[in-house]
């Protein structure tokens, strides 16, 4: 289903005013406030570094050789940044001391009035992705000049990650959330798709799961996208359907078959 182009131009809005505002506050000195706070030491500087989906980034240097990355959540981009930010944080501690993925080591977290922010170890290196991208293109897309070796080097490193992510193992869904050395599943599954629902189709929050709730089996999780699903068509103001026909077969598609 298209989101409601109205709410997406008004978060778009609302992330240039956070922008122009987070620019104004001097962002280099905080970061490297920031980055000081979690990691002490002397003669820092900092510089933006990039901006993404849903952070904007800075790169911290040290005059002993460290670089630490701070990363504000940006408003406009995310609503739950506070949990988003928390939930990573969780993540990334978990990987590291559970898995062999390299990760890079979590610094500290915390909130401003401007945004929750991490600060992590930078870790020198390239895109593994960079090699293979056309760069001549916004959009970018697979070189169809790479060979088929290097394809597969690549195809092999993203493999051994996915695999290294199958084998933790969990009995419930959820967020993981840590209590002194022990993780486990605390919070809802915050993915990608609710921040959507709840930026560019406008719903509300009572349309989605309590910030406490898991579950316990794939039916409860699953029915539980499908009524998000279908407050997206009762609630969504613009965009959602073209005419009743469209509405009908959107309907149909999202309640589950026998």
């Amino acid at each position: 289903m298209h989101f409601d182009s109205l709410a997406q131009k008004e978060q778009e809005r609302v992330f240039i005013v956070w922008f122009q505002t987070l620019l104004k506050d001097e962002p280099e000195q905080l970061a490297c406030g920031l980055a000081g706070k979690h990691r002490p030491g002397n003669g820092l500087t900092a510089v933006r570094w990039k901006t993404g989906g849903y952070n904007v980034t800075f790169r911290v240097n040290y005059d002993d050789g460290f670089q630490a990355i701070v990363r504000f959540a940006a408003l406009g981009q995310s609503l739950y940044r506070t949990e988003k930010v928390g939930n990573e944080a969780t993540v990334l501690q978990y990987f590291r001391k559970n898995t062999n993925i390299p990760v890079p080591r979590l610094l500290g977290v915390g909130k401003i009035a401007l945004a929750p922010y991490i600060v992590e170890e930078f870790v020198e290196g390239e895109l593994a992705s960079g090699p293979f991208m056309e760069s001549r293109i916004e959009r970018q897309n697979l070189d169809s000049n790479v060979g088929e070796q290097k394809l597969k080097v690549l195809y092999r490193e993203m493999a051994g990650i996915v695999l290294e992510m199958s084998k933790p193992e969990f009995t419930h869904i959820g967020s993981l959330v840590q209590t002194e050395n022990e993780y486990a599943l605390g919070r809802r599954p915050l993915i990608k798709y609710v921040n959507e629902l709840a930026m560019k189709a406008n719903l509300a929050p009572q349309h989605f799961p309590t910030s406490n709730s898991i579950y316990t089996t794939s039916v409860g999780y699953f029915g539980s996208l499908v009524e998000q699903h279908m407050a997206q068509l009762r609630n969504q103001r613009n965009d959602c359907v073209k005419d009743e026909d469209d509405c009908k077969k959107k309907i149909h598609s999202s309640l589950p078959h026998a």
